[in-house]
Formats: C-alpha cells, sequence, structure tokens
C-alpha cells in the first residue's frame, strides 16, 4: 500500500495551518521615511512531535527579548523572571487543557539587560490528542508590575497512520539545553531567520514500522529565481519510531533575501514533499542602511574625489544600491563572510550622530558635530561648556590617535540647540 501517497496532504495541511495561525515573529518602525523591520519581544512557537496514537507531544518554544526583561540586581547578577500560562482548548470537544510554567534569566553585565540582539529561551510542553485547538498564552513579568502580555492563536494537529514528518525546526548551533531531545537550543522563528547568524536544522519524522529508513533531501534556493544554494541528502535511520537528523549551515550561505526551503522524504514505495519560505533580515542593521538615499549622503565624509561619489549617487535606486554595495565590498576587511564590519560601524555612528545631534528637519549626519562624530567616533575626551554662563559657549572633543592628539571645538549656537565647528588643533604625540 502506498502510504506516503496517502498522509501528504494531512502532512501539508499541519504545517501551512500551523505557520498561518501562529502569531506574528516581526513589526515595524519607522526610521524617517523607511519602514524597518524588528523582531517581536516575545516571540512564541508551538512545535508538534508525533506519537502515534493520535497523540502529540506539542513544545511551547518561547524567546523573550533582554530588552523587554525586568531585571533587578542582586549584588552579583543580574536576575528576571517570566510567568507563562498556557491554555489549550480543543474547538471540537471544547476539553481544556492548562498549564503555568516559570522560567528565569540571569546577565553579569548590566548592558546586557538593555540588549534586543539577547534573547532568553524558555520551553515546555503538552501531549495532547490530534485535533484543532486554540490556544491562549499569557505573559507576566515576575519583577516588573504591569508587563504582561496575551497572544490568541489556532493551531491544528492532524493524526497519520503511516508516516509523519514535523515541520522544519530552526536552531542555534553550540547553544545546549537539558531537554534531550533537541540537539541544541530551538528557535521560535519559523518562517524569519537573523542575517550573519549560523543556522542549524533539525528534522523529525515518525514511521511505522519502526525499522524503516527514509531519504531525505533538503534544497535551499534563493527566490524568485529559484536558483539552488544549497542541497544534502542523508538517511533518517534507527530503531524507534521517532527518529531525527541533525545538520548546520554556515552564516556565510545566506545573504540578506527570501528563499524557499524544500524538503522531500522518500521510502521504497512513496515519497512526501513539504516547502517552508524563510527570510533573512539583518534585524541588528543600522537603520540609515536600510534606506540608499538616507545611506549615500554620509559617504561624502569618506570619499574625497567628486566623481567617486557622484557616479555612487547616479541612477535609480536599484542602481545607487548596486555602485553602494560594490563600494563596501572593495572596503571589506573580511570579504570572505557577509558580514562588513567596516560598514557596520561606520553606518552605527551616523545612526548615533542622527539620535543625538540632529533636530526635525536637520539629519545629525549633516551638523558639523555629527560629521566629526561619523569620522573619528567617541571622543577621548569632552569638555562641556555649552551651557556655561560665558560669552562664547563651547564644546570640545579631543582625540588621542596613534601619532597626533586632534581636538575640536564646536560653538553653541541658535540658542545652544546645536553647535558650530570653530577650530580644530593638531598636535604630534611624543
Amino acid at each position: 500500500m502506498r502510504y506516503l501517497s496517502k498522509i501528504i496532504l494531512l502532512g501539508m495541511s499541519i504545517i501551512f495551518s500551523a505557520m498561518a495561525s501562529e502569531t506574528e515573529e516581526i513589526y515595524h518602525i519607522r526610521y524617517f521615511d523607511t519602514k524597518i523591520p524588528a523582531k517581536k519581544a516575545v516571540l512564541v512557537r508551538t512545535y508538534p512531535v508525533y506519537q502515534g496514537n493520535d497523540t502529540f507531544q506539542l513544545f511551547f518554544l518561547i524567546e523573550i527579548q533582554n530588552d523587554f526583561l525586568q531585571f533587578i540586581y542582586d549584588g552579583a547578577n543580574y536576575d528576571a523572571g517570566a510567568e507563562f500560562e498556557i491554555d489549550l482548548k480543543n474547538t471540537s470537544t471544547n476539553q481544556l487543557k492548562s498549564k503555568i510554567f516559570h522560567t528565569r534569566a540571569q546577565e553579569r553585565d548590566f548592558n546586557s539587560t538593555n540588549r534586543r540582539d539577547l534573547y532568553h529561551f524558555a520551553l515546555d510542553s503538552f501531549e495532547v490528542e490530534s485535533g484543532e485547538y486554540e490556544v491562549i498564552l499569557k505573559y507576566n513579568d515576575m519583577n516588573g508590575k504591569g508587563r504582561q502580555q496575551s497572544q490568541k492563536f489556532k493551531i491544528d494537529l492532524l493524526s497519520a497512520n503511516e508516516f509523519y514528518a514535523s515541520p522544519i525546526l530552526f536552531m542555534y548551533p553550540g547553544k545546549k539545553i537539558s531537554d534531550n531531545f533537541f540537539y541544541s537550543q530551538p528557535s521560535a522563528l519559523r518562517s524569519n531567520w537573523d542575517f550573519n547568524q549560523k543556522m542549524g536544522i533539525q528534522l523529525n519524522t515518525w514511521q511505522l514500522p519502526s525499522d524503516t529508513t527514509v531519504k531525505v533531501k533538503l534544497e535551499i534556493l534563493e527566490t524568485p529565481e529559484n536558483k539552488s544554494i544549497y542541497s544534502i541528502d542523508t538517511l533518517v535511520t534507527g530503531s524507534t519510531q521517532n527518529k531525527s537528523v541533525y545538520f548546520t549551515l554556515s552564516r556565510s550561505l545566506f545573504s540578506e533575501q527570501e528563499y524557499l526551503i524544500k524538503i522531500n522524504y522518500s521510502t521504497l514505495t512513496d515519497t512526501m514533499d513539504q516547502k517552508f519560505p524563510l527570510n533573512v533580515i539583518w534585524f541588528e542593521k543600522p537603520h540609515s542602511l536600510w534606506n540608499i538615499n538616507n545611506a549615500i549622503g554620509p559617504l561624502k565624509y569618506l570619499i574625497k574625489d567628486d566623481k567617486t561619489f557622484q557616479n555612487i549617487a547616479r541612477g535609480d535606486d536599484k542602481e545607487k544600491r548596486a555602485n553602494f554595495d560594490a563600494y563596501w565590498k572593495e572596503q571589506d576587511p573580511s570579504p570572505d563572510t557577509p558580514f562588513n564590519e567596516l560598514e557596520f560601524e561606520f553606518y552605527s555612528r551616523v545612526d548615533s550622530a542622527n539620535a543625538k545631534y540632529g533636530g526635525k528637519r536637520v539629519p545629525g549626519w549633516t551638523t558639523d558635530v555629527g560629521k566629526i562624530y561619523i569620522l573619528y567616533g567617541e571622543p577621548d575626551e569632552v569638555v562641556d561648556n555649552s551651557l556655561a554662563p560665558i560669552s562664547n559657549p563651547f564644546l570640545r572633543w579631543t582625540y588621542y590617535l596613534e601619532d597626533k592628539q586632534l581636538s575640536f571645538t564646536f560653538l553653541a549656537v541658535d540658542g545652544r540647540k546645536r553647535y558650530r565647528l570653530a577650530n580644530v588643533e593638531e598636535n604630534p604625540i611624543q
């Protein structure tokens, strides 16, 4: 009997109903006239592992942003805690299952408690029967009064007779957890991934009889061209009905774009296909890099040749982006990796200049003080007399470079709302 052909449509409905019904992973913030994607502060994903006999172990994978948690210093470390209340209601029988579990996070360094790129991981699971469920998850911060969140979504768990394949699971290689089912720490992300982040993939199957060997082919394609960038063929073997395979992908494999992951499971008698979208996003990319017109302007501080600068700034947005990327590729100190450290540092300074020294109509990078900040970074020494009761209030920044000392003096003007560069002093370091 061709068992797998009977279960293909069931398996696909499990995958896509869960993906469509669960909560969104990202939202958008506005930076000037540009919408920028950001990961949500609390990421939740359910992950079904079939146990046979119409039952699942349903994992809840949760990631909580450090900046969202409320940390309290205990004299040695910074501690935070959260409580989750989960209600699972079968929409056919109205049977309700509930659970409350707690998780604690700890950081030694204060700066880590405010980082938006660091997430604390929490894990729990239910044993449930197949069916459609309404899920209500409530988050309560144990340290922060009133910091609560509620998420509501549906999942559809359809049983299988002979074969089941869980959806693809993304993981963080090298991050271990206590649950032995997972090869490394799983991610709560389903269809997005961080740029420049190494990826692990775990595939899980259930098959009857237990000694069935399943051949697995996974392929990753760039869209919309459907250009294959990675493929692997492997076997899922073992003496138990639940079997899994795990492998890692280099961070250099992915650029910032959309992909399609195709998986084929096959035995001697049948085959099953799955497809999953994947969007690789540089969530921590400096905001000024998201819009090509915002990104090109500050380049004039680095490019002294007007013709070279005009060549980059010429054409439509697509041409500008191509010229811009080509310029930074030439400056890249590590061209074999997708991450350009120099570009990141430069535009992080642009973002800081815009935040610190800009106004409603004046981007901070265009100001005198913003320009010096972008070129030299944080000063080594600051003398701030901009609010002093003197005739010429000023701000002085001093940098100690390898062979010289640079001092920039800015006059506080326009009611001390902005600064104008008045003097540059250069002295050799003895």
